[in-house]
């Protein structure tokens, strides 16, 4: 088996399987985006240069082009798709008497950020 799919040209729900087990977590969230998307509705997708990642809705990113989906920032290499959180982490440590509050960031609503009150 060649692991592509001989309805859309794409690999094939096997190979896309085998690949995840050592992908990250937001990695194999997007991997089972685009296997739902190229599979639930069959569809004319234009060709695609070697190394860009079709999303299956439509719309295709150019190998080394960056975009946001869900509040993280993605990045499409040789044809895959690597995700980061736009939000960074908060260590925060509050004086005794304090409590932590999550606000929105004021710069990036996909985001909070924690304050001492």
């Amino acid at each position: 088996s060649t692991g592509i799919n001989a309805e859309y040209g794409g690999p094939s729900l096997e190979l896309l399987l085998r690949q995840t087990r050592k992908m990250s977590l937001i990695k194999v969230t997007v991997l089972m985006v685009l296997v739902v998307a190229a599979y639930s509705a069959p569809m004319e997708l234009e060709p695609i240069e070697a190394g860009d990642c079709n999303m299956g809705n439509g719309v295709v990113y150019k190998n080394g082009e960056s975009f946001e989906w869900r509040c993280n920032s993605c990045n499409c290499r040789d044809g895959g798709i690597g995700c980061v959180p736009m939000c960074a982490p908060y260590n925060i440590q509050c004086e005794p008497g304090q409590i932590i509050v999550e606000v929105e960031d004021p710069n990036n609503s996909c985001c909070t950020q924690k304050i001492c009150q």
